[in-house]
């Protein structure tokens, strides 16, 4: 006589339910401690608003802080999301590399995917922190008030540094660390599927679909720094460099000019990556980061300076 087959689940498949559900468990831990202290502050905040009798301010300024925190979070999440699951789809024919004889072996791929989906979430949370006090950044760059006199070097009016500049500033700066993100995170993905492996040589390094994709984060990567060199051309008005706070001589006549070449090879670098596409290999790529960083330390460091060096500080208070 035989004993009816038995309805409980196998062993193996009840510990990796049991250890989803822990990973589950842990990530809602973490967005517990990561919401805790801007809750307590908003909290905090709205006692002493409420007591001073301005419930109408504080209703303002929370609105607009969690329409710009939901932004940062959805902004961050599709474009991190995104890139993660093209990488995931792109290696789907690949297993996840995993050492033999392991007990770690049969949880690497659960632990990459469910890993990879909370540390999205984690950032975008960062994210959405920042953007909640980029709520005053916000509300004056839509309410852009010209002061009718202007710079004396770019001749843009007082208001554009006032109201404009800190909102592209900030977009730059986020939208720079949300590509890097993007960047590291599929580069863990495609070294864990094996498809970045130095024993192919450098000019199988990379190939196909994940070249193509790693080469155009870095083309974004470098555009965005681009940006970001035109913005800091602005900065200068606020250097502290000098004898007197505000542009000098050196950033006049040497810092400007740096930001303008730096610019420039950063637009190249972008286009040798896409170029890089029609050429086996890494070469352009390497090349053109290598380039950068040479005309970094040279334009950008040793000129101003020398500049200042040699011509200003001998006679600092004249030229200044």
């Amino acid at each position: 006589m035989t004993s009816p087959r038995s309805t409980r689940p196998p062993a193996s498949v009840s510990s990796a339910r049991s250890r989803q559900w822990l990973w589950w468990l842990i990530g809602l831990g973490l967005l517990i401690l990561a919401f805790a202290s801007t809750g307590i502050h908003w909290l905090t905040e709205y006692w002493w608003f409420s007591a001073l009798g301005y419930d109408d301010v504080f209703t303002l300024r929370l609105s607009w802080s969690l329409l710009c925190a939901a932004l940062a979070f959805v902004a961050y999440g599709i474009v991190l999301f995104a890139n993660y699951w093209l990488a995931l789809w792109l290696t789907r024919d690949r297993p996840f590399y995993a050492p033999k004889n392991s007990d770690w072996t049969p949880i690497i791929p659960g632990l990459t995917i469910y890993g990879g989906i909370a540390f999205i979430v984690l950032l975008g949370v960062g994210a959405a922190q920042r953007g909640a006090g980029a709520w005053e950044t916000l509300l004056k760059f839509l309410n852009l008030t010209d002061f009718g006199s202007v710079d004396p070097i770019y001749q843009q009016d007082i208001g554009f540094y006032v109201f404009k500049m800190p909102m592209y500033q900030g977009l730059q700066q986020q939208g720079l660390e949300l590509l890097i993100w993007s960047l590291l995170l599929v580069l863990m993905i495609y070294a864990l599927r094996g498809e970045i492996r130095l024993e192919r040589g450098w000019k199988y390094l990379l190939t196909g679909p994940v070249k193509v994709h790693l080469c155009v984060l870095l083309s974004a990567i470098a555009l965005t720094c681009a940006l970001g060199y035109w913005l800091a051309r602005y900065d200068l008005l606020y250097s502290p460099t000098g004898v007197v706070f505000g542009a000098g001589y050196t950033d006049v006549n040497a810092r400007l000019a740096a930001y303008g070449v730096m610019g420039f090879i950063t637009l190249i670098m972008a286009g040798l990556f896409i170029m890089s596409l029609w050429r086996p290999g890494v070469s352009f790529p390497l090349t053109s980061v290598g380039f950068y960083l040479i005309v970094l330390v040279a334009v950008g460091s040793l000129y101003p300076w020398l500049q200042q060096t040699i011509t200003v500080e001998p006679n600092e208070l004249d030229k200044e």
